[in-house]
């Protein structure tokens, strides 16, 4: 094995680890506006929107989300109806298979550029 792959592979396994292995989920505000909207969707089935708790009132309003890309949900939503994952299987898929996909690109780039 070259020393390119071995290297290589060890990046892998090393994050691979730390993805599966880590004790706290790590999920920014960013990626929990997203998955509100994603939880909006399942409970009203309206795209883009998320529930508010209104205090005054005792009762929730729904909020439309106009600025929020739905890229960030999609592809967990759709992992989470076809498969019947949870969010938390999901998301780590996904993160998984981008890391896959990161590092085969970078190797690709690497090889061709050295």
């Amino acid at each position: 094995m070259t020393r390119f792959r071995s290297l290589l592979l060890l990046i892998l396994l090393v994050v691979l680890f730390f993805t599966f292995f880590t004790p706290y989920p790590l999920i920014n505000s960013d990626s929990v506006s997203g998955f509100n909207a994603l939880k909006g969707q399942q409970w009203t089935g309206r795209f883009n929107s998320y529930f508010v708790y209104d205090p005054t009132a005792h009762r929730f309003n729904i909020h439309f989300l106009t600025w929020w890309s739905p890229g960030q949900y999609v592809m967990p939503g759709i992992l989470m109806r076809f498969f019947g994952l949870s969010l938390g299987h999901a998301v780590t898929l996904l993160n998984c298979l981008c890391l896959l996909l990161g590092t085969a690109g970078f190797a690709l780039v690497y090889k061709r550029y050295r």
